[in-house]
């Protein structure tokens, strides 16, 4: 199992309401209830997340430019996901496509509030 670990500067309310991930554990700093200190978010379609808040104080994991990370989402309903993102206002990087590597599915690439990039899509790897 691999978990990934995103930073932003207000996390984790917009991946869980417009991307859909599920929130599992929210882990809030004692001095600041703004600022996450650790989560587990959840895709419903398997694989976790890990996002918390960057530039936390004697944190060397949150002591990372924000907005570098980019993650690739399967899922069975992109078109879902792409309404949503729409709906949002989030800025579209790669419109909804069919892509040279996997004919007959689609994706498509989103840049977050915050800069990370988001790519949704049916293609899930050779078995």
């Amino acid at each position: 199992m691999i978990w990934s670990s995103l930073l932003f500067a207000d996390a984790p309310d917009f991946m869980c309401d417009v991307f859909g991930f599920e929130r599992q554990i929210v882990v809030s700093s004692a001095d600041d209830p703004a600022v996450i200190e650790h989560s587990q978010l959840r895709w419903p379609e398997g694989g976790i997340v890990q996002v918390s808040t960057v530039g936390r104080p004697g944190n060397v994991f949150a002591d990372r430019p924000n907005g570098v990370g980019s993650l690739y989402m399967v899922t069975a309903d992109p078109q879902a996901v792409w309404e949503r993102c729409l709906t949002a206002g989030v800025e579209v990087v790669q419109e909804l496509m069919e892509p040279d590597h996997s004919p007959g599915t689609t994706v498509f690439s989103v840049r977050e509030p915050d800069g990370n990039l988001f790519s949704f899509g049916i293609y899930a790897g050779e078995a």
